[in-house]
């Protein structure tokens, strides 16, 4: 998080506005073209995980080729839907400067490619992930975030262009994290080995999951792409510039938040898969209060101190980026909370009626923001209206969960999560008022580590008190005694 953030600022110097936005615009275009990818992940990752539940090692190969199958048909659709359809967007509604049009067509292709490479690292995260090896997924997620230091460095010393080296550069480090995720597998793993395969009735399957998934994800990257390009076509690239940041502050949050909620979804798939409810029901109720703390304890102190890290962060930045971050930080609160949920429903393979459900939740946070724009309203109203739809999507899910699994209680959730929350927040922000007053006037680093030091003090005190649960607050004290008896 910490590296995506920093390099979030070099970039921006490095590339400059009107650069950074051209690159945020054309890789919100591939991600529209590539949102497939996001079913097939899903689906890869719920049918390797039952398969270690209930089947053996002959049906875990043959579970593993039909994925790399799968993925394999995906790539050479999303090349043939890239090249031709979102090639011809590209070419006739985005808004780039003329002089930068050559660059960022190079940038367009290159990241097209980029993101083939990704597709076929998905199941090979998936088994890391469905085999609980976490230390292995944080490690090659370290070495990601390296490797994209390294190259942000080197743009700094290039004398060439920039933007295009900065796209090829993306490339290679896709190629080499493909590499490790391969040959690791492939070493560590019985399961992941092709083998002939039969019939086609499980790859049959494994594309009607990956249906109705792509119908959700779909609407999903339509709705926020779609916006980044319809204010793209209503503004400027400057504009772009503003959300591009913002989403690299979400990016990078929701990247450290779904790490921690990695480790719950295995066994919430797990569970699901053997009828254990009563253990689904404690884990996620556990994931979303975790997540829930950890969102806070790191947003609160940005929404207080935005402005100063804005000013500290970039220097200078463009119009509307601090009423973008600040919308878009509590929509994160409410993604978190919704992740466990959805790995749920998602758990089962009649995931029709949620996709449909989910998908027209989307459709109408796109048409609004679009009637939005349309109006003439200033171009951060279109984050106010997704989390009013977060609202109505959480909601959503807590009530299929419910028919779900019976022995869930909506209630008991509200109470767990929310109202934990609502007491934090409420003791929270009466010493942070305090202390912004008394240090109004004082210089900017002094106010940035201070309120930052009193801030993450003050939030693990009452998380400590009123985020988690007593016996929670004795596993802890015991496993320091633990440490502690074992370094003396």
């Amino acid at each position: 998080m910490l590296v995506s953030l920093y390099t979030t600022r070099v970039l921006l110097r490095v590339l400059g506005i009107d650069n950074y936005g051209i690159f945020n615009v054309v890789g919100g275009l591939i991600v529209m073209v590539s949102f497939l990818t996001a079913g097939l992940t899903g689906a890869s990752r719920r049918f390797i995980l039952a398969e270690l539940s209930i089947g053996n090692l002959s049906s875990q190969r043959l579970n593993y080729t039909y994925v790399i199958i799968a993925h394999v048909i995906l790539c050479l659709f999303i090349l043939l839907l890239g090249e031709n359809i979102g090639l011809w967007f590209f070419n006739n509604y985005l808004n780039i400067p003329e002089p930068r049009q050559a660059a960022a067509v190079w940038v367009y292709h290159l990241s097209l490619f980029s993101c083939l490479v990704n597709i076929m690292i998905s199941p090979y995260n998936s088994v890391i992930v469905a085999e609980e090896r976490m230390s292995i997924y944080a490690y090659f997620s370290i070495i990601d975030a390296g490797l994209k230091l390294l190259i942000v460095w080197l743009l700094t010393l290039i004398p060439w262009d920039k933007l295009i080296t900065y796209a090829l550069l993306l490339l290679f480090v896709n190629l080499f994290d493909w590499g490790l995720y391969f040959i690791y597998c492939k070493n560590k793993f019985p399961m992941c080995r092709i083998v002939k395969v039969n019939n086609l009735s499980r790859l049959k399957e494994i594309f009607g999951y990956v249906g109705w998934t792509i119908l959700g994800v779909g609407a999903n990257m339509t709705s926020k792409q779609g916006v980044t390009m319809l204010i793209n076509i209503y503004y400027n690239v400057a504009v772009n510039a503003a959300i591009g940041i913002s989403n690299m502050i979400v990016n990078a949050a929701t990247q450290f938040v779904n790490n921690f909620q990695v480790a719950f979804q295995p066994q919430i798939t797990k569970n699901y898969v053997s009828g254990n409810n009563n253990d689904i029901t404690l884990l996620v109720e556990r994931s979303a209060r975790y997540s829930s703390l950890l969102v806070l304890i790191i947003v609160i102190p940005i929404i207080i101190l935005l402005s100063d890290i804005l000013t500290v962060w970039l220097g200078t930045y463009p119009q509307y980026t601090q009423e973008f971050c600040l919308l878009a930080l509590l929509c994160i609160y409410l993604d978190a909370l919704s992740s466990p949920l959805v790995s749920v429903i998602t758990s089962d393979k009649n995931i029709r009626n949620y996709q449909i459900y989910i998908s027209l939740i989307y459709l109408f946070e796109f048409l609004l923001s679009w009637a939005v724009l349309v109006a003439g309203l200033l171009p951060y109203y279109v984050i106010v209206v997704r989390f009013f739809f977060s609202v109505v999507g959480m909601g959503l899910r807590l009530i299929l969960l419910k028919k779900k699994v019976e022995v869930f209680s909506i209630k008991k959730w509200v109470h767990a999560i929310l109202g934990r929350s609502f007491i934090i927040v409420l003791f929270s922000l009466p010493l942070f008022a305090v202390s912004m007053f008394c240090l109004t006037h004082s210089n900017i680093w002094l106010r940035l580590v201070s309120l930052g030091l009193i801030s993450v003090i003050w939030m693990a005190i009452l998380i400590w008190i009123f985020g988690i649960t007593k016996n929670e607050r004795g596993f802890v004290i015991e496993k320091a005694k633990q440490i502690v008896s074992r370094r003396s």
